[in-house]
C-alpha cells in the first residue's frame, strides 16, 4: 500500500504560519483555524487509518472496505459492489474536504496578508 508523506504538508504549515507571524493584521482565529486546517490534512491524507465509515451497523476502515470491494468484485456482486465504491467514495471525499477548507483558509491569509 502506498503511503503518503505528509511531511512537504508540514512544511508549508510552518512557512505559512511564519508568513502570518510576519505581518500583525492577521488575526490569531486565522492562524489557529489555519494550523486545524493543516492538522486535519494531516489526519485525513494517510487514508488506512481514516475509520470513520459506517456500513452495515458497523465503523469500518478504508483498507476494511477496499478488502470487501475486492470480495464483492471476485464474487460479481453488483450491489454490493456499488455500495462498496460509494463507501470508499466518503473516504475520498474526507481528504478533498480537508483540502479545500485549508485552502479556504490560505486564501484568508493572503487578503490578510495584502491588506496589511
Amino acid at each position: 500500500m502506498m503511503n503518503i508523506d505528509i511531511s512537504i504538508y508540514k512544511e508549508m504549515l510552518e512557512e505559512f504560519l511564519k508568513s502570518a507571524n510576519t505581518f500583525s493584521r492577521v488575526s490569531a482565529e486565522d492562524k489557529t483555524e489555519l494550523q486545524e486546517d493543516f492538522e486535519t490534512i494531516f489526519e485525513t491524507l494517510d487514508i488506512t487509518k481514516n475509520s470513520g465509515i459506517y456500513s452495515g451497523g458497523v465503523v469500518k476502515t478504508t483498507p476494511d472496505l477496499l478488502a470487501a470491494l475486492k470480495r464483492v468484485n471476485s464474487a460479481n456482486d453488483k450491489k454490493m459492489c456499488t455500495e462498496s465504491i460509494t463507501m470508499l467514495r466518503a473516504s475520498i471525499m474526507d481528504i478533498e474536504s480537508a483540502l479545500y477548507n485549508a485552502a479556504d483558509s490560505l486564501e484568508k491569509l493572503v487578503i490578510s496578508i495584502r491588506d496589511a
